[in-house]
């Protein structure tokens, strides 16, 4: 583009000295042939370029591209989000935010910087497509990381931020060639650093958040030391895994986990199945046993009570109480008692036991009249 304006440019040029020499010539007249000053010459190569039509039309484009060009390069726009410096002569004039512009041409260059727009670094991967659904490619040289207990481990990570300050930026970033690889670096060795500065197991578990925060805090130091106009808006680690081994033997500690979880699950569950039954079992034979214990008792205290007051009767009358017994006693042998009488071959039999047997009725009389006789 900037050699079609710049042979527009000398082709206007010729045409306009040309015709400015042309039309001094008419005014001193026409010179004589024999003459040797350059009127002649030009005059010529006037009167050559009137052949040719077309070279009219080649120099009244380029005189209307030469215009079109100039305009483009003194009017521009900046789109939102974004914001322009201009710079005059290699120096930084000014910083021009979203609208319509002007600017000096040729003297004045726009450099646009996207300031709203948050930028992504990706470290130990790539994205190949954004999907859905997402493709990743790992790149294991950015991956391995040295922990303070010397163990490898690979941590797959990406850097936001954005441009602050956009004239930092352009002085010591984007100026530079190696600017995107700067930015890298410096976010690369303070990472490494904060994860030397733990140990695998905690890398692994409980120190992710701590490290993210660690890490964007050190960056963000590091690209202020050198004026980089850049802010950190986040630091996110993907995916933190240790080396092949460490994990196997970890897949067979999460394994006994896993087992010790369900034993322990089945236990509860067992626990919860027996114990309320053994609470239940309990309790019931500590009921019986209360009231065995309480029968017991209370028979206890009858059978007190009652030789306490055979003791009374016997010592008031022993020989009485001791016929009451022999009573008692051949009364309950005759209950059990059976007398057999065959008679015409007929077998018959005769209870000598209970209340309403002759027997007992006989045995109450005896008793009775033995009292009354003492």
């Amino acid at each position: 583009m900037f050699a079609v304006f710049f042979l527009s440019l000398c082709a206007l040029v010729v045409y306009i000295a040309i015709a400015l020499i042309r039309h001094r010539m008419r005014q001193r007249g026409a010179p004589k042939e024999d003459d040797d000053s350059g009127f002649v010459f030009l005059s010529k190569v006037r009167g050559r370029l009137s052949g040719f039509p077309f070279v009219r039309i080649v120099l009244i484009f380029a005189a209307v591209l030469l215009c079109v060009m100039t305009v483009t390069r003194i009017f521009y726009t900046v789109p939102e989000g974004s914001e322009t410096i201009v710079v005059r002569l290699g120096i930084p004039v000014g910083i021009k935010g979203p609208g319509f512009h002007a600017k000096i041409p040729f003297l004045d260059s726009t450099y646009s910087l996207r300031t709203g727009r948050v930028l992504r670094q990706e470290f130990g991967f790539r994205t190949v497509r954004a999907g859905p659904p997402a493709q990743y490619e790992d790149v294991p040289i950015e991956q391995a990381m040295l922990t303070r207990d010397n163990k490898i481990v690979r941590v797959e990570w990406a850097l936001q931020f954005r441009i602050a300050d956009p004239l930092s930026y352009f002085l010591n970033l984007m100026r530079n060639s190696d600017a995107t690889d700067i930015v890298r670096n410096w976010s690369e060795s303070s990472m490494r650093e904060v994860v030397a500065s733990r140990e695998l197991d905690k890398v692994l578990t409980v120190e992710r958040e701590a490290i993210q925060k660690e890490a964007r805090k050190t960056i963000q130091a590091r690209l202020d030391a050198i004026h980089s106009g850049l802010v950190v808006t986040a630091v996110t680690l993907q995916d933190v895994l240790p080396p092949q081994a460490v994990i196997d033997a970890l897949n067979d500690v999460t394994t006994a986990k896993s087992e010790k979880d369900r034993d322990i699950l089945r236990a509860e569950e067992y626990y919860n199945d027996v114990v309320p039954k053994a609470e239940g079992e309990a309790s019931r034979i500590l009921n019986d046993a209360e009231a065995y214990r309480d029968r017991r008792v209370a028979a206890a205290k009858g059978e007190t009570s009652r030789l306490a007051s055979l003791k009374e009767a016997y010592l008031a009358n022993p020989e009485l109480v001791r016929l009451n017994f022999y009573m008692e006693n051949l009364r309950d042998g005759w209950s059990k008692a059976r007398v057999v009488f065959v008679e015409d071959n007929v077998v018959n039999f005769l209870s000598l036991g209970g209340e309403d047997t002759p027997f007992s009725e006989a045995v109450r009389r005896q008793s009775g009249q033995q009292q009354k006789g003492q």
